[in-house]
C-alpha cells in the first residue's frame, strides 16, 4: 500500500487504541487489522479495522482525491457468551475517537464516519452481538510521499 494509506490506517489505529488498557479494563480488550470471526473471537470487545477500496477522482498527481473506505467491525460476544447490549455504547465510543482524531487535523486526510449494521446471531439473542460499517477517507493529492 502508498504510503498516505498506511499513514490514515495508522493514525485510525493509534487514535482507538486509546479506548484498550492493557490489563482488559479498558472499553475495548483490542484494535487490529485483520479479519474479524464473531462465532470464535477469543478477544472481546474488539474493533477491527481493514482497507476495503480506494478510488481516484479529480486529476492526477496533487489534482487527485482518493477516497478510501475502511470497514470498521465491533464485537461484543461470541457464541459462549452472555448477550451484551452494550454495542451502542461502543458504537458512541469509536465514534468519538474518530470525530477527536478528524476535528484535531491530525489524520492526515478527511474522515467520514460510517453508518452502523448492527448483526445478529439468529437463534441465540435479540440483542446485537455486534456492529459494522464503512468510514470514508479523502486524501487529497499524491498517495506516495
Amino acid at each position: 500500500m502508498a504510503d498516505r494509506i498506511d499513514n490514515a490506517m495508522d493514525k485510525l489505529e493509534t487514535a482507538l487504541l486509546t479506548l484498550v488498557v492493557a490489563n482488559g479494563t479498558g472499553t475495548l480488550r483490542a484494535v487490529a487489522r485483520r479479519l474479524l470471526n464473531p462465532v470464535n473471537e477469543p478477544l472481546v470487545p474488539v474493533v477491527c479495522l481493514l482497507p476495503l477500496s480506494v478510488r481516484r477522482s479529480g486529476g492526477p498527481g496533487s489534482g487527485a482525491v482518493w477516497n478510501l473506505d475502511v470497514a470498521i467491525s465491533i464485537c461484543t460476544r461470541t457464541r459462549e457468551t452472555a448477550s451484551d447490549s452494550s454495542v451502542s455504547a461502543l458504537i458512541a465510543a469509536v465514534q468519538t475517537v474518530i470525530d477527536t482524531l478528524a476535528s484535531g487535523g491530525s489524520a492526515g486526510a478527511a474522515i467520514d464516519l460510517p453508518a452502523w449494521d448492527f448483526w445478529y446471531m439468529p437463534g441465540v439473542a435479540n440483542t446485537p452481538c455486534g456492529a459494522h460499517g464503512t468510514i470514508r477517507v479523502r486524501i487529497q493529492g499524491n498517495l506516495a510521499v
